[in-house]
């Protein structure tokens, strides 16, 4: 009886804290979550010399990138959610912000710097717009015919939370930016090859698709995200809805609440409902609590 008062003591300092959301980490939900609280986070890994942490943020040098070992195999979905701050507007380099891509493949495509065979999926400040626009790019192309991309501004020298899903349900990339999705036209694309087939993400990320922050296997030695900083990053395997990505904005949490179970994501919890959720979590120890605040 004891230990029941005290979990409900404890769910209503919980409910209590508007920022806190319940994520459940395992296959039917965010697969991936990290914070940079305390340098890099469990599952990832730093390359190079050049990246810097602090308060809680991850600053990108050159040649400098960080892996991450979140399983992403036999995805048919996914969302890749970022806080994210690009380099400054009039930087004449592109800035990669991540790239999940199979390491054989992509570094077969484009050793030669070139665009005629690309398997990826990624996102990154374009050159060509001197760092003022953020990319989206998937591909799965053998003849150099490229999607068009999504594309969104950057509030130079401001956080934004950048969320990027696909599906292979509609063969749609989704971008939202600080929980909107903006014009449609321009923030989804349906994705298809020039005959007009679509194609599905194992055919962007291969057998063994690696996950990368600030850097892509673009030309001889890649290029890197110099001057971004991230913040945090979910990952899920199911592509978020419209509804869940303001939800999660507006709670002030990058990651949402648990999944109800079917692979697709789960509705808020709120009131009664909370509680009864929380206690079953702390309970059951399936659960954790996010506190990160945006």
């Amino acid at each position: 009886m004891k230990r029941i008062i005290t979990l409900i003591m404890a769910v209503v300092m919980v409910v209590s804290l508007s920022s806190v959301v319940f994520a459940k980490y395992d296959t039917k939900g965010a697969i991936a979550h990290y914070t940079f609280d305390n340098g890099a986070d469990k599952g990832l890994t730093v390359k190079g010399d050049n990246v810097k942490f602090a308060d809680g943020k991850a600053e990108f040098g050159e040649a400098s990138w960080i892996e991450s070992d979140v399983n992403l195999k036999d995805l048919t979905e996914i969302t890749v959610a970022l806080k994210i701050k690009g380099p400054a507007v009039g930087t004449e380099k592109s800035a990669w912000a991540f790239e999940i891509t199979s390491e054989a493949q992509h570094a077969a495509d484009t050793t030669d710097g070139s665009s005629k065979s690309e398997h990826y999926l990624g996102a990154f400040f374009n050159q060509g717009s001197k760092c003022e626009y953020i990319d989206a790019n998937a591909h799965a192309n053998t003849d150099g015919d490229r999607p068009q991309a999504t594309w969104v501004k950057q509030t130079d020298g401001e956080f934004m939370e950048y969320v990027l899903t696909y599906s292979n349900a509609d063969h749609t990339l989704r971008v939202y930016v600080n929980g909107e999705q903006g014009d449609p036209d321009n923030m989804n694309r349906v994705l298809s090859n020039k005959e007009g087939a679509k194609f599905d993400l194992a055919d962007m990320l291969g057998k063994n698709p690696l996950l990368k922050f600030g850097k892509a296997n673009w030309g001889k030695d890649g290029e890197f995200g110099v001057g971004i900083v991230l913040d945090e990053v979910a990952v899920y395997n199911y592509a978020l809805s419209a509804d869940q990505v303001k939800t999660a904005f507006n709670v002030g949490e990058i990651v949402t609440p648990a999944t109800s179970g079917n692979g697709n994501g789960g509705a808020s919890q709120t009131g009664v409902a909370t509680v009864a959720l929380a206690i079953a979590a702390i309970s059951s120890g399936a659960y954790v609590v996010s506190k990160k605040r945006h």
